[in-house]
């Protein structure tokens, strides 16, 4: 049923703007209408069997006319011109519900077509422009008074008159209320389509700027992704790096140990060698004043020697002071022969060990 249904609408529809949401509802609700309209008018036909043959033929005539206008209404759907399609079968409808209303009796008219009219002027005042509805609702109004005035006042006595009053009173209140109300009701319609549509570019224009936000949003994650990437890359290079170097500062670390111990064994070589220098300084101290020693020796010597060449020159009788004074002379070379010895023997030790001069040697 719904293929079957898809199939007719792609056949009536097929030149209507579906993006425009308003006029493609209005053109499928016309194309219902008319085919419905169209399958009421055979099935009154066939009815027609039943009736008699003059009933019959004003039936027949009817339901021909009907039938043709309703065709031709499609045809014009069909051609994409679905406000014209609309005007078309409004202005039949209410041309058959004017005529329909003439034709009835006073006391029939207003309870049978007489609604009929208000179902004609509900559709124009909803599908057709107030221009087009506004001349049905005056066509309506006309159509009650020249009925009251020109067909029920000359032929109706009694309550006849009354009843066709009422249904000029009645039905012209009636059409003008259905046309304030259909009228405010499209008025409403119309405006909540308009803040719809507005709403809809609203939504179009946020639903942009989203899509350029996401966008926008896609290409920063993309270069963040890739960002990251580098730096993993970085961190990777910086973590093998950092390798490498934890290996160097091992090996830089082990360096240092060795240097350290080496420092230390050079500290206490340097300690031990200090101590040396400063022995061989007292060396050289207790050396100096051993040299200053024979230096004083040297000069008593030298004196001595010049006091034995004066005696030696005053004489003979100085031979006995001669002899003690080189008795001291000898004393005193023999002391400093063992001074030298001495200063000797301790310049050898220390040449064959290597150690220093103790000091008082």
């Amino acid at each position: 049923m719904k293929t079957l249904f898809q199939a007719i609408n792609n056949f009536f529809l097929s030149k209507v703007d579906d993006n425009d949401f308003v006029i493609y509802k209005k053109g499928q609700f016309m194309m219902v209408m008319n085919l419905v309209f169209i399958v009421l008018m055979i099935i009154l036909t066939i009815g027609t069997v039943f009736l008699p043959p003059e009933r019959a033929k004003s039936v027949l005539m009817m339901t021909s006319s009907a039938t043709t206008v309703t065709i031709i209404v499609l045809a014009i759907l069909k051609s994409g011109r679905v406000q014209i399609s609309l005007n078309t079968f409004a202005f039949f409808t209410s041309s058959l519900a004017a005529l329909g209303f003439i034709a009835k009796p006073p006391h029939i008219a207003g309870v049978s077509l007489g609604f009929f009219m208000l179902m004609a002027l509900i559709y124009t005042s909803l599908f057709c422009s107030i221009r087009f509805t506004v001349v049905t609702l005056i066509a309506f109004i006309t159509t009650h008074i020249g009925y009251y005035y020109l067909k029920a006042l000359p032929i109706a006595e009694g309550i006849v008159i009354d009843i066709a009053k009422t249904t000029l009173m009645d039905g012209s209140v009636t059409l003008l209320g259905v046309f304030a109300i259909g009228v405010s009701a499209r008025n409403i319609l119309n405006r909540a389509l308009e803040r719809t549509v507005d709403e809809s570019n609203k939504n179009i224009e946020q639903f942009k700027r989203i899509s350029s936000l996401n966008a926008i949003m896609n290409q920063t994650f993309t270069k963040l992704t890739e960002s990251i990437h580098v730096t993993s890359d970085v961190v990777d290079s910086f973590s093998e790096s950092f390798q490498s170097q934890a290996a160097t500062f091992e090996e830089l670390a082990a360096s240092m140990e060795e240097i350290s111990a080496n420092t230390t064994s050079v500290t206490f070589a340097s300690t031990e060698q200090n101590e040396s220098i400063h022995e061989l300084f007292k060396s050289f101290d207790v050396l100096s004043q051993s040299v200053d020693q024979l230096e004083e020796y040297g000069n008593d010597i030298s004196e001595i020697f010049i006091t034995v060449l004066q005696q030696a020159k005053r004489g003979e009788s100085t031979s006995a002071k001669l002899e003690s004074s080189l008795f001291k002379c000898h004393n005193r070379s023999s002391k400093g022969r063992g001074v030298r010895q001495r200063f000797c023997r301790c310049c050898r030790g220390d040449r064959k060990t290597g150690r220093p001069l103790q000091s008082g040697t």
